[in-house]
């Protein structure tokens, strides 16, 4: 029986393999390009449409601070600075809906699943930007060098760049 590649010689073979390859290597493409290209609804010479109506992400933030059932000083600390911080700077947030905070004793039964989902085992602050339906959660360890009780300026501005950073959409 005679195959496709049977009655070459060895160099005559590699080639037709390889340029059978290639053409198929060549087909792939051209169908992949097809696929992924918008069909172009335009007549030749007329000027291409722009959308008029773009729509810009959704974006909510959700900040939660965790505590243990008993608190030292610096995590009492933490919970009052976070709190002024938010309700000084980002009451309008919070009252349309975009800004959440909560304060969460991971002790508590009706917290579980929140603990859980963020890992939260002490004094933790989490942000959890929302965008399109899709979190990103992020633990906040740099408070704990920031410095809450001696320090509430420098706290203060943290806490609040990071909240900003994250309702712009650019953290």
């Amino acid at each position: 029986m005679k195959t496709l590649f049977g009655s070459f010689n060895p160099l005559q073979r590699y080639l037709r393999v390889s340029i059978f390859f290639i053409v198929g290597l060549l087909l792939i493409a051209l169908s992949v390009y097809s696929v992924t290209t918008p069909p172009q609804t335009q007549a030749p010479g007329e000027e291409p449409s722009t959308p008029s109506t773009t729509t810009a992400p959704t974006v909510e933030v959700d900040l939660l601070y965790f505590h243990r059932p008993q608190r030292c000083t610096k995590c009492l600390c933490f919970e009052r600075r976070v709190s002024d911080v938010v309700s000084e700077y980002f009451q309008d947030e919070i009252d349309s809906g975009k800004l959440s905070f909560q304060i969460l004793n991971i002790g508590d039964k009706e917290n579980y699943a929140l603990v859980q989902k963020y890992g939260a085992v002490g004094s933790h602050l989490f942000i959890n930007k929302i965008i399109n339906g899709e979190e990103h959660i992020r633990d906040i360890q740099e408070i704990w060098w920031w410095d809450c009780t001696s320090n509430t300026d420098r706290f203060d501005i943290e806490v609040k760049n990071i909240i900003e950073l994250s309702l712009e959409n650019e953290q």
